[in-house]
C-alpha cells in the first residue's frame, strides 16, 4: 500500500502501513486541510518551481529556503528517508524547523529526472514543456535565483520572471 500526502503544505510520504500511526495520518490531513486554503491563491501549475533540499544543510539555510519555497508555492523535495525511517526523518525535520514544517516531498526519482547532484538546487520547468527546466544550484537566496533563470535561462526563463513577479507582487523587495 502507498500513503501519499501531496496537498500544498504537509509531508508527503511513501511508507508501509506499518510505519505510519493512524493518529499521525490525521494530523497531516488536518494540518493540510488548514494551509490548503492559503494555497489556493497561487494559481499556476504545482512543479514549475522545485526546491531540493538536504536535512543535513544548515539549519539556518534549512529554514530560509523552506520558507522561501512556501512563499512561492515551490515544493521542497528530499531524496529519502533519515536511516530509512519516517520517525527519524519526522525528528530530524522537528529538531532542525519545528514543528511548523511545511511541503516536504520525498521523491528520489526527482533527482533522477531533474539530474540534481548537489542541494541546495532550484530547478524551474518551461512553461510550454514540462520536461524542459533550468537548475542552478547554491545556498543563496532564492529569488536570486530565480533572477539567474529570469536573466540567463532558457526553458524556464519565462516561468522564472513570472515567479518573481508574483513574489514582487505580493510586496516582495527587488531582487
Amino acid at each position: 500500500m502507498l500513503f501519499i500526502f501531496s496537498l500544498v503544505s504537509c509531508m508527503t510520504v511513501l511508507a508501509s502501513p506499518s510505519q505510519i500511526d493512524n493518529d499521525k495520518i490525521g494530523q497531516l490531513a488536518q494540518q493540510a486541510e488548514q494551509l490548503q486554503s492559503g494555497a489556493n491563491k497561487i494559481k499556476r501549475n504545482r512543479n514549475d518551481a522545485l526546491v531540493f533540499i538536504s536535512l543535513s544543510m544548515p539549519t539556518v539555510a534549512l529554514k530560509q529556503w523552506v520558507a522561501q519555497a512556501r512563499e512561492i508555492g515551490a515544493p521542497v523535495i528530499l531524496r529519502g528517508f533519515v536511516h530509512n525511517s519516517l520517525k527519524d526523518t519526522e525528528r530530524m525535520i522537528t529538531h532542525k524547523l519545528g514543528h511548523n514544517f511545511t511541503g516536504f516531498v520525498i521523491n528520489p526519482k526527482a533527482y533522477e529526472k531533474y539530474q540534481i547532484k548537489a542541494v541546495p538546487a532550484l530547478v524551474v520547468t518551461s512553461q510550454s514543456n514540462p520536461d524542459a527546466f533550468d537548475v542552478v544550484y547554491g545556498n543563496a537566496n532564492l529569488y536570486a535565483l530565480l533572477k539567474v533563470i529570469a536573466d540567463n535561462g532558457q526553458a524556464g526563463k519565462a516561468t522564472a520572471q513570472s515567479l518573481l513577479n508574483m513574489y514582487q507582487a505580493q510586496g516582495g523587495k527587488d531582487v
